[in-house]
């Protein structure tokens, strides 16, 4: 599930995702920020400046990249240990051989 910076990714966005995942009993959750490349970069920011304009120019200062800082990844990686854990889910992740050529082709697949 990919989580948008200043949009799904409150306290309390995550805590009712995460309560509503374990009430319909589901096993675990994988989530982390939204990458943001090729294409689908100026598409999704276009999108956000339609959603509100002053949350659109953050996610554009921390997308300066094709990710998010090292900084907001790291904030989020222990947000979600956290969650994981108060919620009883398995520590599920996404295998490192996708992750890895993800990286290598620096694509993403386009949704516009």
């Amino acid at each position: 599930m990919p989580i948008i910076p200043y949009i799904t990714d409150s306290d309390n966005e995550m805590e009712t995702l995460f309560s509503i995942a374990k009430l319909n009993n589901v096993d675990g959750v994988i989530a982390w920020a939204l990458n943001l490349r090729g294409k689908t970069k100026p598409n999704f920011l276009e999108f956000a400046k339609s959603y509100n304009v002053e949350i659109a120019e953050k996610i554009k200062q921390l997308y300066a990249k094709n990710e998010a800082s090292h900084e907001y990844l790291n904030n989020l990686k222990v947000k979600l240990q956290d969650l994981k854990k108060k919620h009883d889910f398995r520590n599920m992740e996404i295998p490192l051989k996708v992750i890895e050529k993800l990286n290598k082709t620096n694509q993403q697949l386009s949704l516009f």
